[in-house]
């Protein structure tokens, strides 16, 4: 009976002890976060997806289609997604002239607020946005390309557009190399990744699935900078 006496107030000290300590934890977070400089983005990113019972064959099919064939994982399922969109608006209308019996969906990806919390973060505020906010506006560049090459643009025209791309991503890339290191590796990978795919025939499914890998990296580069 002692034991059973002694062992339960133990307990009870632990659990008090834990109590106090993640009230305090609260707290101090709480004044954190107070101190860190918030900057609202609300930039979102729509996939028109399919949820496919064989990923591997589905992913296949997609890209036969013309579609990304990317693959995007949310609430537990995995999709393959079709295209991204930039604009909910644009999205709708793609998902409202699809042929019936497809059976396809949006799923919402984006970010409302980066919070910079320490003092390098804050310092350095400025500049993560304004990184972040280039490479938005490049995704909007590869975006177009892919509407010109459905429209049926010749290869030559939508490469002079997308090797001047190619070219600033690597500027990009050094610019960014000491303050921003992360920034600057992902503007390397798509310095790289636009001259291959310059190097041989454009299709539109693989400017889709650039676009794709594009609004993750975005999402992870802005997601360092949330609660």
């Amino acid at each position: 009976m002692a034991t059973d006496f002694f062992r339960k107030k133990i307990g009870k000290i632990i659990a008090g002890f834990t109590a106090v300590f993640f009230t305090v934890f609260c707290f101090v977070y709480a004044l954190f976060l107070n101190q860190a400089k918030v900057v609202e983005m609300r930039v979102g990113f729509f996939y028109l997806v399919r949820e496919e019972t064989n990923v591997e064959v589905g992913v296949e099919f997609v890209k036969l289609e013309g579609g990304a064939g990317y693959l995007v994982r949310q609430d537990g399922k995995d999709y393959v997604v079709l295209s991204v969109y930039l604009k909910e608006k644009t999205a709708l209308a793609v998902q409202a002239g699809m042929p019936q019996g497809k059976a396809v969906q949006l799923l919402y990806a984006g970010v409302d607020t980066l919070w910079f919390k320490g003092a390098k973060q804050k310092k350095n505020a400025a500049v993560y946005v304004g990184a972040l906010k280039t490479f938005r506006e490049y995704m909007g560049v590869v975006d177009a390309t892919i509407a010109l090459l459905e429209d049926g643009a010749t290869q030559e025209s939508i490469k002079r557009l997308l090797l001047p791309l190619g070219r600033q991503f690597a500027c990009l890339s050094r610019e960014y190399a000491e303050i921003y290191p992360d920034f600057s590796s992902v503007c390397l990978r798509y310095a790289k990744r636009v001259e291959a795919c310059c190097a041989s025939v454009l299709f539109v499914g693989d400017l889709r699935y650039v676009l794709c890998e594009m609004t993750e990296d975005y999402l992870a580069l802005a997601g360092k900078f949330s609660i």
